[in-house]
């Protein structure tokens, strides 16, 4: 198996969505293209619409939303910020990420059981990132940072959300600095591995460690337009 899942398309174009709970608020988007090449940031104060945005768009459980149109997606992958690794704390790392990503195992050729099936996986994520996990594959998932635990649900993620793109709900939330470079390292090589992924964070100093993001601004439930870093104050 080749590289992870790339997402063949270059830009997203959302129209016409408007999401939120009931007449309490409302998040309104006209039309918004988004360039899938780069990380994207979502910004905005607490309470500004952000998550409310990435669960629409998953279409999970949670904010209403009327109909609207999305080209240049084959669908997102929500990852929430209190990662489902920690529910898998007394198994080896590759015995969670079978677990986890369990969904898909039939399409990747997956057998849970099999030493083969984590070389696998290996081979399905970018490049960039594979060494990262590979350092820590045998060891338990009660043993690993903050960070480790991070980059090995959003691992887990790139795999059971194949050709989706990632949704990831502060992914850097309440680690020290090198867990975050780690966690910014693996995102950005996952993007240059060729997948879409989307970010939410109130953290300067981890989203400065993206590559090339691009900043999408939500103020009260109002979207700005998508900006490269150097354009963001």
């Amino acid at each position: 198996m080749g590289d992870s899942a790339q997402n063949p398309f270059t830009e997203m174009v959302i129209r016409r969505l408007s999401c939120g709970y009931g007449s309490d608020f409302r998040l309104e988007i006209a039309e918004l293209a988004v360039p899938l090449s780069v990380p994207i940031v979502l910004k905005g104060s607490n309470g500004s619409g952000k998550t409310t945005l990435l669960k629409a768009l998953a279409k999970l459980d949670g904010p209403e939303r009327y109909d609207y149109e999305i080209t240049g997606s084959n669908g997102f992958y929500y990852v929430e910020q209190a990662t489902e690794a920690s529910v898998f704390l007394r198994l080896r790392v590759d015995e969670c990420i079978m677990a986890m990503a369990e969904g898909r195992v039939s399409f990747l050729g997956f057998t849970r059981t099999s030493a083969e099936a984590f070389i696998d996986f290996l081979r399905a994520l970018p490049s960039q990132v594979r060494g990262e996990v590979e350092k820590f594959r045998h060891r338990f998932v009660e043993e690993l940072s903050g960070g480790q635990r991070s980059l090995l649900g959003i691992a887990a993620a790139a795999i059971a959300g194949a050709n989706c793109i990632l949704l990831l709900d502060e992914p850097a939330a309440h680690l020290d600095f090198e867990n975050r470079r780690l966690v910014a390292s693996f995102i950005s090589g996952l993007v240059a591995g060729g997948r879409a992924v989307w970010t939410v964070s109130h953290d300067e100093h981890f989203t400065a460690l993206l590559d090339n993001h691009h900043t999408l601004m939500i103020e009260n439930g109002t979207v700005r337009n998508v900006f490269a870093r150097k354009e963001v104050s």
